[in-house]
């Protein structure tokens, strides 16, 4: 850095070394790096905590304990602001504008008034807008960053803070719905600094929609309401059954590790047990009695909308094993998608089950005796 023409200052009196000016023919730079040093006029120490602004930019900068700011901005020329409470503001420059071709630093002496109270409270009036329509909004959270006290604005937008001892501070304003916003805000002693702050609209990632089609049958059986009531002990789809099914090519194994329900072999078929050992009747579309697929092993998952599982008395009073009967034993109510409209009739009967491997399971005659597969569970 080389002795050239004296610097421009702010203020009062000049001070510093100006960086040596690049050859006119030298290109100039998009952007600039601009270092601006405040320091007291009487004293010449650095000053902390002055805010200063460039015209055009939205960006504010606050010097550093060592008095700095440095901050880079597109070529151009600048009118350049500075404020520190308890000093004069400075707001304009030699020729009211700062050139700004090529890196550059520039020293600001400010001038404390005459009497000034630098220990006196100042007061904070925050007035939170939105940015597209000018609309107050009420309830946006305002807060002094380092500071405990958290505001709330009141219909009108406004929240206000006493009896601040801080020259500068940081506000920060958030809101559900708007982009959180923090400024530095500079503050006079014994005045009351009105601080407008327009907050944008943030967009929040919702999940994405769900629709679901009722199946008119189901609504009028009954089971969305059980379902959206939590009336239901346990429900299970087409792929809840798949899935707890684990591998297996009995439809009967996705009815274990349920509370208070045992599964039974005998004869060839599975019988489903309640606590006291009372057989749980089965129900296909609401009514009590066999399926359409033969033998309980042979429904296809593929062919259920869903299982309705009840055990003890929460069992509801239409699953009735008799007329009359207090059903406090339990009941497996299937719902089937062609009657729920939700798949093509399904016409296959007995059906023979296989293995992944394509190996076919025999089917055992339901009047044999004494030759049951093993129970899935036994208690």
């Amino acid at each position: 850095m080389e002795l050239g023409e004296p610097l421009r200052v702010l203020g009062l009196d000049v001070l510093g070394v100006a960086a040596a000016h690049p050859p006119i023919a030298a290109q100039e730079p998009d952007s600039v790096e601009v270092t601006v040093a405040v320091r007291d006029a009487g004293t010449t120490e650095a000053l902390a905590g002055v805010v200063i602004e460039l015209s055009g930019l939205r960006e504010r900068h606050v010097t550093g304990d060592d008095g700095t700011a440095t901050f880079d901005v597109p070529a151009g020329r600048y009118r350049l602001t500075v404020r520190k409470s308890g000093y004069a503001t400075i707001e304009r420059t030699i020729e009211d504008d700062l050139p700004v071709a090529r890196a550059i630093r520039t020293i600001v002496m400010m001038r404390r008034p005459a009497e000034s109270d630098l220990d006196a409270p100042a007061s904070l009036l925050v007035q939170v807008t939105e940015f597209a329509s000018g609309h107050p909004i009420e309830a946006a959270e305002v807060s002094l960053v380092g500071e405990s006290e958290r505001l709330l604005t009141n219909t009108r937008g406004m929240a206000w803070f006493r009896d601040v001892r801080r020259s500068l501070v940081e506000v920060a304003v958030q809101r559900i719905g708007y982009a959180t916003r923090t400024e530095p805000v500079l503050l006079e002693a014994e005045r009351t600094t009105l601080a407008k702050v327009a907050m944008t609209v943030e967009a929040v990632p919702l999940a994405p929609l769900e629709v679901e089609v009722r199946s008119r049958f189901l609504e009028k059986q009954g089971v969305y309401w059980r379902i959206d009531h939590d009336r239901v002990m346990h429900v299970f789809d087409t792929d809840d059954l798949i899935e707890r099914m684990r591998g297996s090519p009995l439809l009967a194994h996705a009815f274990t590790r349920l509370p208070g329900l045992f599964v039974w072999y005998a004869r060839g078929a599975p019988y489903f047990l309640g606590r006291r050992r009372c057989e749980i009747p089965v129900y296909w579309d609401g009514i009590r009695g066999p399926n359409p697929y033969g033998h309980f092993d042979d429904i296809p998952p593929e062919a259920v909308a869903f299982v309705e599982v009840y055990t003890g008395v929460r069992t509801p009073a239409r699953f009735q094993r008799w007329p009359g009967d207090i059903n406090d034993c339990g009941a497996i109510v299937f719902w089937s998608k062609r009657r729920a409209g939700r798949g093509p009739r399904n016409r296959e009967r007995g059906r023979r089950l296989s293995l992944a491997d394509g190996v076919s399971i025999p089917r055992q005659s339901t009047g044999s005796r004494g030759r049951n597969p093993p129970p899935f569970e036994r208690r």
